[in-house]
């Protein structure tokens, strides 16, 4: 059984809705899918012990503040790959880079600081065997970009295609002075 811990980025009600209406969209296609949970992995740890992370995940995030992000692109990651990708944001690369600082060298090829292959975000569809091309060019109807909010963190066990929430912060502001 192949286990991973992830750590992902989540979003505030009004984004997630919006993201998963989207995706709701493959319905067209009789495409069924069994989580619809939309989120940016900002690390991918295959078989690190959880309670270190976790304790790590919840002292490195506990000052952040939500943050806007701004969704401008639907597009194909690669061939298989279906996602919605943000403009550059430097506080999403600020806590990426810091955050692996700690442990990037765990990370897999994805998500490592080392391999230079991370790009934010969020999955909308994957499939080896359909047209993506033709999903896609239906999904650009009912894409507009928008500007959304990260809210939160979460430690997730990702283990045979389904996956199991065993930590959640949700991101603070901070009291004025």
């Amino acid at each position: 059984m192949k286990r991973n811990i992830c750590i992902i980025l989540t979003f505030d009600e009004q984004t997630t809705n919006k993201l998963q209406s989207l995706k709701r969209e493959l319905y067209a296609f009789d495409i069924e899918f069994k989580t619809n949970h939309p989120h940016i992995t900002i690390a991918n740890y295959p078989g690190i012990r959880t309670n270190v992370i976790k304790k790590y995940v919840k002292h490195f995030f506990m000052d952040i503040e939500p943050f806007p992000i701004v969704f401008n692109q639907l597009k194909l990651l690669n061939e298989h790959l279906l996602v919605i990708e943000p403009i550059d944001n430097p506080r999403l690369n600020e806590i990426y880079h810091t955050f692996h600082e700690a442990y990037g060298k765990l990370a897999n090829k994805w998500t490592s600081i080392e391999e230079l292959e991370f790009r934010p975000h969020i999955t909308i569809y994957f499939d080896r065997e359909r047209d993506m091309k033709k999903i896609k060019k239906h999904m650009l109807l009912h894409f507009t970009s928008f500007t959304g909010y990260i809210t939160g963190v979460e430690v997730s066990e990702v283990s045979d295609g389904d996956y199991k929430i065993l930590d959640r912060l949700e991101f603070k502001y901070k009291e004025s002075i």
